[in-house]
């Protein structure tokens, strides 16, 4: 009976316990998800963007509180705040909504804003879900607690710089808001525009309080900047005015291009009832967040247009902001199905909090979202489709995947004409007027083909903007090159049925294929300077382009510093560094020694050496026990351990090695024999087959110590080289034409030639090519290239240089260059370094044998000692037992 009742009040202490550990382990298990959770929102009702947003937002909300799946049990209490888009009021309407202990806060609607509210709600971990803030400096390292479901306006830069640089254009005028947020956005335009070497040349801050007069007082001064395309980035209720003054000012004629960004693009469409507008604002071109058409997009749509009613019916593409804050709301409920799924408290603390954010707040008292961060967390990895399209957010919390559209305003409507898409970087024009068609054209950063749609510009339907912009080339661009380039064989002429004289040429072809590269159309004429028979000297060509006689000079004009101060080179063409040119000879009768030539003295001298020491340490290690190193006399003994070591080289020995230590020296001994003699073969062929032919002299520094005439083509580069280092006039020979190097050369210094030529590598090149039976050497001893020189501060330049970057990558530059130069049928060798072989390609090997060979005597040595005192003692211990 006692067992019994003990047995029981085990039982019931054991079931207490469990109790009490699985209440522990799982508390959350009992705990119900809350009845209500509140959002807040930041908004400025005084506009129309606040207004349009506030309505879908309500209605956003009264769909997630229908859904009974996303949030069972739980509704979401939206709480509103008004700012009036003034800041100090943006944080006190954001104080009082952490005040009601929200748990995520949609908006500020304005960067401003943003940038004083989000460092208090970093501070009480309160997550922030913005819908129109685009401020590019908003980002997740400064604003850890800040995410966004629009669009960055690095972003729509970067859509906008595309669409500039692909279409060719070099410069651009940007007007924007004088505020941070038109700042940033400018900056990074800039920094976009830079790979398509296109630069903003002047930039007009307007601040957004300017009546008429003072805008007009401010664009007064666009009329007279060359540049003829603008950027136009201000806040979208400002935009109107800035256009129009524009338009007064006569800045839309047909040699403007206006491209207007996001704000403003949906400000104008909301004005297309206004015909007197639409006329002015005829062909802008804008830049517009893309959304695709879906089932969801249209339900919304449908619903927010007949909660605005009528008096926002004319707003229709400002709706979008209420599309984005529609799914800033739902980004926020399925955070919060995650967030509780995972059963985390919905808790708030108190603690004391310094707020920085605005110098008015001070010291405080607020409650901190214990697991706001958790809930950052969850917003971050949501992904779903929204009304705007697949909503994700990458770490930072920027939405990732955006797509632009670009539109046109013609005929009171807004025509889709291309799209951007942040994955790609690629700009695709369409077919279809309403953008739904298949795109026939996408640009890139790297696309070659740069051509513009001619119906996307309704002030240009048939003349290319590229040569609108440059219209000052109207005509043909004057080309000149030497004229005695000809009788140098670089430059051909034919002239065809038509008597017309055509030229042909390495430089010619490349300046040809480069203008024919351009994404746009410009003629040239070429104009053969000088009188032909001698060397046009180039500085004086150079003048005649920078006197702007001519619009450009092309030709084997080396690219000098000295130049440069003249004229505008492009990227080099072809590397063109000076080279010398000498004769080689042929030295195959002067062979009766040859034999000795691959190995220096010092490693014969070696390998004698090692071979009478290794010869005389396997005698040591073998003399005693092996019969074929005995003799009677010491001498034949020596012979016989020479002979022994010197058999190896050649073939195998005939004395067979015995000792331990004997072999393993051999055994090293033949492997060096092996590395060394296979060597002196393959050297002995080379230096009897190829190296038979060999320069007189080997690289400029012999050239120039030896003091022999050196010849150089007149009115090159070459004379002025050889000028500073400092030779005299006497061992200088101006050549007029390639085809007297070979009478030079021939000749010699002793018959009133030249010793060697300096030139550069192209027409050594030529010369080569042409010349197989006089042998030449050369090694490039000076970096340099040609290039083709322009007028100082000319367009063509850079585009020109594009154009020849463009070339060398595709092998066109390439394929020209074997063309005219082709592959040399001489044979001739560059390397200079002597082929002799030296102790220091073996000492390693000599090292290995030697310290083998050592080891084995002095082992050898000690045992034997040791042998010789054993026997001692064994001798004196006989003694002694005798004795005894």
């Amino acid at each position: 009976m006692l067992q019994m009742q003990c047995l029981q009040y085990f039982l019931v202490l054991f079931m207490n316990f469990l109790l009490f550990s699985i209440a522990i382990a799982f508390p959350l298990q009992h705990q119900s998800h809350p009845s209500t959770i509140k959002v807040g929102a930041l908004l400025s009702l005084n506009s129309t963007i606040g207004r349009i947003s506030k309505t879908a937002l309500e209605f956003a909300v009264e769909r997630i509180n229908q859904e009974q799946k996303l949030l069972p049990g739980t509704k979401i209490a939206l709480k509103i705040m008004d700012y009036n888009c003034n800041t100090s009021q943006g944080v006190a309407a954001a104080m009082k909504l952490l005040e009601e202990e929200v748990v995520a806060i949609i908006g500020p609607q304005t960067s401003s804003v943003v940038q004083s509210v989000a460092k208090v709600a970093e501070a009480v971990h309160v997550p922030l879900v913005s819908f129109s803030a685009t401020d590019p400096l908003l980002s997740g390292k400064h604003y850890p607690y800040f995410t966004r479901v629009v669009f960055n306006d690095d972003v729509q830069m970067t859509a906008v710089a595309n669409i500039i640089g692909n279409h060719g254009w070099k410069e651009a005028v940007v007007l924007f808001t004088d505020d941070n947020l038109g700042w940033n956005a400018i900056d990074f335009l800039s920094g976009a525009l830079e790979p398509y070497r296109c630069k903003i040349v002047y930039k007009v801050a307007l601040h957004p309080n300017l009546d008429m007069l003072e805008i007009h007082h401010n664009l007064i001064r666009l009329r007279h900047i060359k540049s003829k395309v603008f950027v136009v980035h201000v806040q979208p209720n400002f935009g109107h005015s800035v256009l129009s003054a524009a338009h007064n000012l006569s800045l839309f004629d047909r040699d403007h291009v206006w491209i207007v960004t996001d704000a403003i693009t949906r400000t104008l469409d909301a004005v297309s009832s206004d015909v007197d507008l639409w006329k002015e604002f005829h062909g802008i071109v804008g830049a517009r967040s893309y959304m695709p058409m879906s089932s969801k997009l249209k339900s919304v749509q449908y619903e927010l247009r007949s909660k605005l009613g009528d008096k926002h019916a004319t707003y229709r593409s400002l709706q979008a902001y209420g599309f984005y804050a529609y799914d800033a709301i739902w980004t926020v409920a399925k955070a919060l199905h995650d967030f509780l799924g995972k059963k985390r408290n919905l808790t708030f603390t108190h603690a004391s909090l310094h707020a920085s954010a605005s110098g008015r707040v001070g010291m405080a008292k607020f409650k901190v979202f214990e697991n706001g961060h958790f809930l950052l967390n969850e917003i971050l990895n949501v992904k779903f489709s929204g009304a705007t399209g697949l909503v994700k957010l990458d770490t930072k919390g920027e939405r990732v995947g955006t797509c632009f559209e670009v539109v046109k305003f013609t005929h009171k409507k807004l025509r889709i004409v291309g799209k951007w898409k942040e994955e790609t970087g690629y700009y695709t024009i369409l077919s279809d007027v309403n953008g739904g068609g298949v795109g026939h054209r996408v640009f890139g950063a790297a696309t070659g083909n740069q051509s513009v749609s001619h119906d996307i510009w309704s002030r240009r339907s048939s003349k290319s903007l590229h040569d609108w912009y440059f219209q000052k080339y109207s005509r043909p661009l004057r080309v000149a090159f030497p004229k005695d380039a000809i009788q140098r064989g670089l430059v051909s002429i034919t002239v065809d049925r038509s008597n017309i004289t055509n030229f042909h040429g390495f430089f010619i072809d490349v300046f040809e294929a480069a203008i024919a590269y351009l994404p746009y159309n410009v003629s040239y004429t070429f104009i053969p300077v000088g009188n032909g028979s001698s060397t046009l000297n180039l500085d004086y060509l150079l003048e005649k382009v920078a006197d702007q006689e001519y619009d450009v000079a092309i030709g084997d004009i080396p690219i000098t510093p000295a130049r440069l101060q003249r004229v505008d080179f492009t990227q080099p063409y072809v590397t063109a560094g000076l080279v010398v040119v000498v004769r080689q000879k042929d030295y195959s009768s002067k062979k009766a020694w040859s034999f000795l030539e691959p190995f220096t003295p010092g490693l014969w001298f070696t390998m004698l050496a090692f071979v009478i020491f290794t010869g005389l340490v396997v005698w040591v290690l073998e003399h005693r026990k092996n019969k074929k190193f005995q003799g009677k006399r010491l001498k034949q003994q020596v012979g016989t351990s020479i002979w022994f070591s010197f058999s190896t080289l050649f073939f195998a020995q005939s004395e067979k090695v015995k000792s331990i230590r004997g072999r393993i020296v051999v055994i090293v001994w033949l492997f060096v024999i092996l590395i060394v003699t296979s060597s002196y073969t393959a050297n002995l062929t080379l230096l009897l087959t190829v190296d038979q032919i060999k320069p007189d002299f080997q690289g400029i520094s012999e050239v120039l110590a030896s003091g022999v005439p050196i010849g150089f083509q007149a009115g090159s580069y070459a004379g002025e080289f050889l000028n500073k280092l400092g030779l005299t006039k006497d061992r200088l020979v101006p050549l007029q034409n390639v085809s007297s190097y070979t009478k030079m050369l021939y000749r010699g210094p002793k018959s009133g030639g030249v010793g060697a030529i300096v030139d550069d590598l192209p027409h050594a090149q030529l010369f080569w090519s042409s010349q197989c039976e006089f042998k030449t050497y050369s090694q490039q001893f000076t970096s340099s290239g040609w290039g083709f020189a322009f007028q100082k501060g000319s367009k063509l330049t850079v585009d020109v240089s594009t154009a020849i970057l463009g070339l060398e990558e595709n092998g066109e530059l390439q394929q020209i260059h074997e063309k005219w130069f082709g592959s040399s049928a001489c044979d001739s060798t560059d390397s200079t370094e002597s082929n002799h072989l030296g102790l220091d390609s073996f000492w390693g090997l000599f090292l290995i044998t030697g310290l083998v060979s050592l080891t084995s005597v002095i082992l050898y040595f000690r045992n034997h000692l040791f042998y010789i005192m054993l026997k001692i003692c064994r001798r004196d211990l006989s003694m002694t037992t005798l004795s005894i």
